[in-house]
């Protein structure tokens, strides 16, 4: 055992399962042509992800929506009547929730560059520190840990929620 410890034998592993999170900006600001040349990105992505990756799409625009998918494939569609606004801040906050914990997080964002709210450079800086906190990251963790445990259903009651951070809610 002497031996062993003085050889300092290391276990090592690797995982090169990958998530993506690919945020696209809907928002009317975004032309036709460019909205078309995210969706074909985002179909590339889907197309050259590997059997064990995972690969996921938020549009946003005045608030961010996990988009849905139909036959295999994400809804990437404007927010009718909710697009004069723009927030990639609250988008890669979202975005942060769905990184499964086994996968390297990557994040890619599609968007024109025209922010009316929220501050992504503000979230870029957050986003370095391994010590920040994020509800969405919380939550995602608690509900993934009731599923585990076979919960069918949750009821979250906000009355009475005195604060948190409205664009993470």
């Amino acid at each position: 055992i002497l031996v062993g410890a003085l050889a300092r034998p290391v276990w090592k592993t690797t995982d090169d399962k990958i998530a993506t999170v690919a945020i696209v900006d809907v928002s009317d600001s975004v032309s036709d042509k460019q909205l078309e040349a995210a969706r074909k990105y985002v179909a590339d992505l889907y197309a050259a992800k590997r059997d064990d990756d995972s690969v996921y799409v938020v549009t946003f625009a005045e608030r961010p929506l996990v988009a849905p998918m139909k036959e295999g494939k994400p809804v990437i569609e404007r927010h009718q009547g909710k697009g004069l606004g723009t927030n990639i801040q609250s988008a890669v906050q979202l975005a942060y929730g769905l990184f499964p914990d086994d996968a390297l997080p990557r994040m890619v964002i599609l968007s024109d560059g025209n922010q009316t709210e929220g501050d992504l450079l503000v979230e870029a800086y957050r986003a370095q520190d391994p010590d920040y906190r994020s509800a969405t990251r919380d939550v995602a963790r608690l509900v993934d840990e009731l599923v585990a445990q076979g919960v069918d259903g949750l009821v979250i009651d906000l009355r009475g929620n005195g604060g948190g951070s409205l664009t993470e809610a």
